[in-house]
């Protein structure tokens, strides 16, 4: 690791810090920050930084969490403000693309309360989570305003905005999501999507904790069946003889 301290002001310091993170024979991230942090009334700091690569998972380890992705990301970071309303901005590269995203939280306990905001073009979701189809790419807004170390601890709300997306093999050109988490569930509190398919709503909630289910309610409209055909018989020519009454709507 390597600590430069350029020179000490009356209030504070220049800095010029780089760390190697590794827990055992885990993965390393390297860490670089420089900046200033001032000591006054309370510690304020203005850093610029680089991760090459931070590893979530030797992070996860670290703090002897478990994190609902894993991987590496790379790219640069800035802290600005006070320790306890600290604003972490940045823009990274992951396994299924780049997003930028801005994070206020309370450095000394950042788990109690956090505020996240973010957004990403032609991300591919299902190269950093599993389960989910694998020609999903997503293309949109999100945030978070929450508290919680893991998935089933998290209490707060949420959004997601896309335009111009996939799940699996259904094309997306709009997506509004609002969520609400509590008590170890997952409340959607309201879905609406816009496809070439059709448009649709739903509302209901998930369970977050391991063992615990739940429901979601969907509506799906659609003008004409025809719409249907291509997810129903693929890119094939249809011979209009072969159709039954109800497959010609």
């Amino acid at each position: 690791q390597r600590l430069s301290l350029a020179h000490v002001r009356k209030h504070g310091i220049q800095v010029d810090l780089e760390v190697e993170h590794r827990v055992g024979e885990g993965p390393a991230s390297i860490v670089s920050l420089s900046g200033a942090v001032g000591n006054g009334d309370e510690v304020v700091v203005a850093l610029s930084g680089t991760m090459r690569p931070l590893s979530l998972d030797g992070l996860a380890a670290g703090l002897g969490r478990d994190f609902p992705v894993s991987g590496d990301v790379s790219g640069t970071l800035q802290l600005v403000g006070p320790i306890s309303d600290l604003m972490v901005s940045g823009s990274v590269e992951t396994a299924g693309g780049p997003v930028d995203a801005r994070v206020q939280l309370n450095a000394r306990d950042p788990f109690r309360r956090y505020v996240v905001e973010g957004n990403v073009v032609g991300f591919r979701l299902a190269d950093l989570l599993d389960g989910v189809p694998e020609e999903t790419v997503l293309t949109g807004a999100f945030a978070l305003d929450g508290s919680g170390s893991s998935v089933e601890e998290l209490d707060g709300v949420g959004s997601v905005a896309l335009q111009a997306s996939t799940f699996g093999p259904i094309e997306l050109d709009a997506v509004a999501v609002q969520l609400r988490a509590e008590a170890g569930r997952l409340i959607v509190e309201e879905l609406a999507a816009e496809s070439p398919l059709g448009s649709l709503t739903g509302s209901g909630e998930l369970g977050l904790r391991e063992g615990e289910t739940g429901e979601v309610s969907v509506v799906w409209a659609v003008d004409s069946l025809s719409a249907l055909r291509p997810m129903v018989f693929g890119d094939e020519t249809i011979v209009a003889d072969t159709l039954t009454d109800l497959e010609r709507e």
